[in-house]
């Protein structure tokens, strides 16, 4: 292959799903395997078999991987909403609303520091004097 081939430039709109990851509490990650596959990385090979246990006792299918000191979980991609619920994978958060956003910034304001017209920074003492 030639050196000077950028496989970031080079890479097609409908490939991004292979390079996806879905974050997991603990460390580990879901990403898509093949068509019809998913897998989990998992960094402890402890929390590992407790979430094989788990994804058992869901009734989903999978198979489990041991590596040293970590491990991988295979199961359907039908069954990836299942999985993602018993690893726990973090949700993304919804972008907020105009509304939403003028509340947290009309709330904030009391503990947000601005110049005021002496040039000193409201909510901070300027000088040891106006201490006493």
């Amino acid at each position: 292959m030639d050196e000077s081939w950028d496989h970031e430039k080079n890479r097609k709109p409908e490939d991004k799903i292979w390079y996806e990851q879905i974050p997991c509490h603990g460390k580990g990650f879901i990403y898509l395997k093949s068509d019809t596959r998913c897998a989990a990385y998992i960094p402890s090979t402890g929390v590992l078999n407790n979430l094989s246990n788990a994804l058992a006792t869901a009734r989903i299918n999978h198979h489990v991987e041991h590596l040293d000191g970590e491990g991988f979980i295979y199961f359907a991609l039908a069954d990836l909403k299942r999985a993602a619920k018993v690893l726990k994978a973090k949700i993304r958060r919804k972008p907020l609303s105009e509304d939403h956003k003028k509340k947290l910034v009309e709330a904030g304001a009391a503990f947000r520091f601005s110049t005021g017209q002496d040039g000193t920074k409201q909510g901070q003492i300027s000088t040891q004097a106006d201490c006493e």
